[in-house]
């Protein structure tokens, strides 16, 4: 999603009607803003680029084996890159926890000082007037 600036678009498969034009309505503005953005030039990579390429010239066998390794290496890596930003998600929650619990430890013992010194206090002045 953050390679795609953010951008996300999400169905409803089982959605009718105004349901479903509502939904392709979205993804259009979508395409259109795309559209926009890059000024009509398509989307591309490497990969696909050279998949032309091949296409085009009608190639042999061992290209095509070495566009299929080539293609299996970038699928391989982002995968890696993916399970990297999941442990990477997993560590961050983690640590949001942590300081949640720290600051609701050091604002429990404030409670628990405050409580002990307004207790010392009573304790104090019950004394006081006991004398």
């Amino acid at each position: 999603v953050r390679e795609c600036g953010r951008r996300c678009c999400a169905f409803n498969n089982r959605a009718g009607g105004e349901q479903r034009r509502g939904q392709l309505a979205k993804l259009m503005a979508v395409v259109e803003s795309l559209d926009r953005e890059h000024e009509g030039r398509f989307y591309s990579n490497d990969l696909f680029l050279e998949a032309q390429l091949l296409q085009g010239r009608g190639a042999c066998e061992e290209a095509s084996r070495l566009y299929l390794a080539k293609v299996r290496r970038q699928l391989h890596k982002q995968e890696r890159e993916l399970e990297e930003m999941d442990r990477r998600w997993v560590v961050k929650a983690l640590l949001r926890l942590r300081d949640y619990m720290d600051s609701h430890v050091v604002m429990s013992a404030c409670v628990i000082i405050c409580a002990l010194i307004l207790l010392a206090v009573l304790i104090n002045s019950c004394m006081t007037y006991g004398q």
